[in-house]
């Protein structure tokens, strides 16, 4: 008679111990989210655009303030002293990254201001920046898209034949009923639950000891998600926030982010 396994003892004990459909999921039970790729710009900057801005006489507002004028005097120029391009509403909220960047010196360093509007030519009517990432450092920037951002302008201050790729995605995504829902994010990361369980759901953070809630979907038909609906939060700084949902509980971990600039007009 031949003695069964180790392995064959196991196994038979598991399939005894856990009913059919209830195994242990095998997948992670954390994820780092991450958004759809919407928006991909190939652009190249000729020379740097470190002049004053003679509208204001200050230096500082000549980066990209002079590209800026440029640009909507005569659009053409584009890519002599900076890179402007239209921005895809899809990416609101959703993470950008300038990266590919080559140039002659070998040291640009690439900045990037986000506008609502262009202002005019002549500077008498100023633009307005919702974001403006300006770290310094060669290579390009990462952060994340402003709501209502319309232009984007991206600059040098040293670079010569700058060549670099803008890539931006949609907000990330946890889809209820079907991912994991303890979740990692940068801070400035905007999250967004959709409702995959085929039925109402809702999204709320553990209140805190006034009983505030950090965020709320509400819950119930009337004011609950629909099939579908997606509720987001923007993660301003950093900490760890738990919630629950209607398909369980989960935590949220917010980690450094890129951060981004105050915003001068």
């Amino acid at each position: 008679m031949r003695t069964p396994s180790a392995r064959t003892t196991v196994l038979t004990a598991l399939a005894v111990a856990v009913p059919l459909g209830v195994l242990p999921a095998s997948g992670a039970e954390s994820s780092t989210p991450t958004g759809v790729t919407k928006q991909t710009v190939n652009g190249t900057i000729a020379v740097p655009s470190r002049f004053p801005d003679t509208a204001s006489g200050s230096a500082d507002r000549g980066w990209p303030g002079l590209a800026r004028r440029l640009w909507v005097a005569a659009s053409p120029t584009n890519g002599t002293i900076a890179w402007v391009f239209d921005v895809d509403p899809a990416t609101y909220g959703g993470a950008f990254e300038i990266g590919g960047v080559s140039d002659r010196t070998g040291a640009a360093d690439l900045d990037v201001f986000f506008y609502t509007e262009m202002g005019d030519a002549a500077g008498q009517t100023p633009g307005v920046t919702v974001g403006e990432y300006a770290n310094p450092g060669p290579g390009g920037e990462k952060g994340f898209v402003p709501q209502g951002a319309r232009k984007a302008i991206v600059y040098t201050g040293n670079g010569v034949g700058v060549s670099f790729t803008y890539t931006a995605t949609d907000v990330a995504k946890v889809v209820l009923g079907k991912d994991a829902l303890d979740v990692t994010v940068p801070a400035g990361a905007t999250l967004s639950w959709v409702n995959g369980t085929g039925d109402y759901a809702f999204v709320r953070a553990t209140p805190d000891s006034r009983g505030r809630r950090l965020f709320d979907s509400g819950s119930g038909p009337a004011s609950g998600l629909a099939a579908g609906e997606a509720f987001s939060h923007t993660f301003g700084s950093k900490g760890t926030f738990t919630y629950e949902t209607s398909a369980g509980p989960g935590v949220v971990r917010v980690v450094d982010g890129p951060g981004v600039g105050t915003p001068t007009g």
